[in-house]
């Protein structure tokens, strides 16, 4: 038996001493058409294949009733017994794919400020990128702009001065909330610094109305919980920060 038209497949069975055979379990779907072709053992094709008669299915009373259910628990309970069943066995044998309902466990954490003290209009953190005073450690003497150029997305610096890729003119520069020169970069002292916030794009910028129009670096200078201690170690500064250790 092959298709000829609404799906791909052949199959092939032998009869019995009657001659009589089946195709069993076949998958196809509506308005297939196929073709079926017979040989004898000597390899005759001089054969008529016959369709079997089948009883059409018997109808009662009411034609509808195998698809009218007056009670669904009557239909369901059954089924809600057997997967019970089921389930209680899977337990047993320690099979099955089955979850362990744990008990409330509460989770404590306090929550960390990318940029703390920041005094971006947007809020501390929105911006297009951020940098912290550990992206800028052990960076010696050099200057701020040095170390900036190459690490900010968008910005070239041209004689210390930022500029955005987006053309226009200098960027603007913001220390702790005040309004600085563009070239005022090069007298910051780089181990001064605790954040630099990169505004470029219009949803950050428009806050700033005109003095945005060419992007802005917000930078946030290092304040007492941010300061490393000079006789201490990092990890007293870490925990410092975290407010463990006290100030002395």
């Amino acid at each position: 038996m092959f298709t000829t038209s609404g799906g791909a497949f052949i199959l092939d069975t032998v009869s019995d001493a009657q001659g009589k055979f089946t195709f069993n379990n076949l998958v196809f779907r509506d308005s297939i058409k196929f073709v079926v072709q017979a040989r004898t053992a000597k390899d005759r094709k001089n054969l008529e294949i016959e369709l079997d008669n089948i009883a059409p299915q018997p109808v009662g009373k009411n034609k509808n009733s195998p698809d009218i259910q007056v009670n669904i628990s009557d239909g369901l309970s059954p089924y809600l017994q057997n997967s019970k069943k089921l389930f209680s066995e899977q337990v047993k044998y320690g099979i099955g794919n089955h979850t362990i309902l744990l008990k409330e466990v509460v989770i404590k954490d306090t929550r960390t400020i990318a940029v703390k003290h920041s005094a971006n209009l947007n809020g501390p953190g929105n911006a297009d990128q951020i940098l912290t005073y550990k992206d800028l450690e052990n960076m010696g003497n050099i200057s701020l702009p040095l170390i900036l150029q190459g690490r900010l997305l968008g910005v070239m610096f041209r004689g210390n001065v930022p500029y955005s890729t987006r053309g226009g003119g200098a960027m603007q520069v913001v220390i702790d909330g005040v309004y600085v020169d563009s070239d005022f970069l090069n007298s910051i002292n780089t181990t001064d610094v605790a954040s630099i916030e990169v505004l470029r794009t219009i949803g950050n910028t428009a806050i700033y109305g005109s003095r945005g129009g060419n992007g802005l670096l917000v930078i946030t200078t290092k304040r007492g919980d941010e300061v490393l201690f000079i006789t201490g170690t990092r990890q007293d500064s870490d925990l410092y920060t975290q407010g463990i250790l006290q100030s002395t």
